[in-house]
């Protein structure tokens, strides 16, 4: 399977099962209305566990300052979470656009989608403001618990099932579960190009 690469970081995916919402022909239809998605779906058959990914590279710090930055990716990153939570719900239902949605699915996410359970990341690269970072991180993590809780509460999902990870952290705990690293580092740990 070819790795996919997003945002700065490489998913080799050797056993994950992904697909983007983005690239569902039935996704160009809502999108248009302001849907907006998650990054990436992973789904682990082992743990029959359904990951949406959302990642930001950090770019934006450059023009802004770091807490204006982080108050607007988690505003963005809540927008991204309550649709795709929206988008699953409403493939379940298969009504409507939803029937187009589950269609588009590869397989062994429509037969999984009602037994999995959806777990959300929100990846950020924040290794570029240095001694800032933590206040910023701070500001990420209080702004997705508080504004995704209607959408917690709705679909039942905890607070562990929408976190907040720097790539730094994400790497640390996940990299050998999701198969990732960074682009700019092969997974031997080798300089890349």
């Amino acid at each position: 399977m070819i790795p996919l690469t997003e945002s700065g970081l490489v998913f080799d995916r050797p056993r994950m099962m992904t697909f983007r919402f983005s690239e569902l022909p039935s996704y160009a239809k809502v999108s248009s209305h302001g849907i907006k998605e998650c990054d990436l779906s992973v789904l682990e058959e082992d743990s029959n566990m359904l990951w949406h990914i959302e990642l930001k590279s950090g770019d934006g710090l450059a023009h802004e300052k770091p807490i204006s930055y982080s108050r607007r990716l988690a505003n963005e990153s809540v927008i991204k979470i309550n649709s795709t939570v929206a988008l699953c719900a409403s493939a379940l239902l298969k009504k409507g656009i939803g029937q187009e949605l589950f269609d588009g699915f590869p397989p062994a996410f429509q037969h999984r989608l009602k037994l999995a359970r959806m777990r959300f990341l929100v990846l950020v690269d924040l290794s570029k403001l240095g001694k800032e970072q933590r206040v910023s991180s701070q500001i990420l993590r209080s702004g997705l618990q508080s504004q995704t809780r209607a959408a917690r509460m709705l679909f039942g999902l905890r607070d562990e099932d929408v976190l907040f990870l720097t790539y730094d952290e994400f790497l640390e705990k996940f990299s050998k579960r999701f198969h990732c690293h960074r682009a700019n580092k092969p997974a031997d740990g080798r300089k890349g190009s």
